[in-house]
C-alpha cells in the first residue's frame, strides 16, 4: 500500500500481537490555510486628520482578528488615536466575519486628533492585525501584518507638547479712550492709534470699538466691514477683510500652531463683528496668513471708554 503524503497529514498506530499481521491505521487531519491578510500602505498624515484604511482578511472560514494600536511597541489605543467603528473603552479591536473583512467597505478609518484636551503627537504609529480562522480549540490559519503610518504635526517629549507658540500681551480701547489704539495689528500684536492705524492700514486686522446707541456694547470689527463714517476704519486705504471667530478652548492648554489651526477650520466664522467680554477667546488670521489665539484677560469702563487687557498666542519665529 503506497500513502501520498502531499496529501494526507497524520500519524501511523502499529500494533503487533501474537498471530496478527501488522497492521496501519491513517489518520486524516487537513492542513489549515493561513489567512490572506493586505492593507495599502498610505501617506503620512498630519495631526488631527483621518486615514482611511483600504484592505482585507480572507479565510477559508470564520475569520478573527485581533487588531492593536501600538508607538514604540507601547499601545496607544484611544488615548492618542480611535479606530472607527469600535468600542474605545477597549485596548484593541476583535473584528469576527464569515470568510473575509474589507477594512474599506466596513467603514474601518483611525482617527487622530490635535484638540485641546486630546492630540495626536508626530511620530511612527503601528497598525498591527493577528488573524486566523475560529476552530474548536482554538484559531488556526494564523498571519500577522503590520501598517506603519507617519502623523507629523505635533511635538512632544515625555511630559507632553512641545510648545511651538509664543506668549503676547497689549492693551487696547475703544474709540472713545486715550489709553491705547482700537485698531490691532495680529502679526506684530500691537495696537494701532489714529494717524498710526492710517499709515499703517494694510496690517491692521481688527478695530476694538463700541457700538451706537444706549447700551454701547463693544465690539471686535472687520476692517473692510465697516461702514459707518463714524468710526476711522471707514476713511483708510486699505480694509482688510479679516477671518476671526469666537471659540470655546481652554487659552492655558493651547500649546501648538496645529491646535490653532483646527480651532480655524472648525470655527464659525465672522464677516462683519463680534460682542468682546471678558473671557472671551478668538481665532484670528491675519490678512498675511498668521493663524493666532487671543483671549480677553480683563476689561474695564464701558461703552467707547473700555478698555481690554489681551493676551495672544503666535507661532514663534
Amino acid at each position: 500500500m503506497k500513502f501520498s503524503t502531499s496529501k494526507f497529514l497524520g500519524s501511523v498506530l502499529i500494533f503487533l500481537s501474537a498471530g496478527h499481521l501488522l497492521t496501519a491505521c491513517i489518520f486524516e487531519t487537513k492542513e489549515t490555510k493561513p489567512v490572506d491578510i493586505t492593507i495599502d500602505s498610505v501617506e503620512p498624515i498630519q495631526a488631527g486628520d483621518t486615514l482611511f484604511l483600504k484592505g482585507s482578511i480572507k479565510g477559508e472560514g470564520k475569520v478573527r482578528a485581533q487588531v492593536l494600536l501600538l508607538k514604540d511597541g507601547d499601545n496607544v489605543w484611544g488615548s492618542s488615536l480611535k479606530l472607527i467603528p469600535t468600542d474605545t473603552a477597549k485596548s484593541h479591536l476583535i473584528i469576527e466575519s464569515e470568510n473575509s473583512v474589507d477594512f474599506e467597505a466596513s467603514g474601518y478609518k483611525i482617527v487622530t486628533f490635535a484638540d485641546i484636551n486630546q492630540y495626536t503627537c508626530s511620530g511612527v504609529y503601528t497598525l498591527k492585525i493577528e488573524a486566523g480562522i475560529s476552530a474548536e480549540g482554538g484559531v488556526t490559519g494564523q498571519n500577522t501584518s503590520d501598517l506603519n503610518f507617519d502623523v507629523e504635526g505635533i511635538d512632544c517629549d515625555s511630559t507632553g507638547i512641545i510648545s511651538d507658540l509664543d506668549l503676547k500681551v497689549d492693551t487696547l480701547a475703544a474709540q472713545g479712550s486715550n489709553d491705547a489704539g482700537s485698531a490691532f495689528d495680529l502679526d506684530a500684536f500691537t495696537d494701532n492709534r489714529l494717524e498710526s492705524a492710517k499709515e499703517k492700514s494694510s496690517s491692521q486686522d481688527l478695530y476694538f470699538a463700541a457700538s451706537e446707541g444706549a447700551q454701547q456694547q463693544t465690539y471686535f470689527y472687520v476692517p473692510s466691514a465697516i461702514a459707518d463714517s463714524g468710526l476711522p476704519p471707514y476713511k483708510w486705504a486699505v480694509k482688510n477683510s479679516t477671518k476671526f471667530a469666537k471659540v470655546s478652548a481652554d487659552f492655558s492648554k493651547v500649546k501648538s500652531t496645529l491646535q490653532i489651526k483646527k480651532l480655524f477650520q472648525n470655527a464659525s466664522l465672522v464677516s462683519q463683528k463680534e460682542l468682546v467680554a471678558k473671557g472671551d477667546v478668538f481665532v484670528v488670521k491675519s490678512e498675511k496668513g498668521t493663524l493666532g489665539l487671543i483671549k480677553i484677560v480683563s476689561k474695564s469702563n464701558s461703552g467707547a471708554q473700555s478698555v481690554i487687557a489681551i493676551q495672544g498666542l503666535l507661532p514663534k519665529m
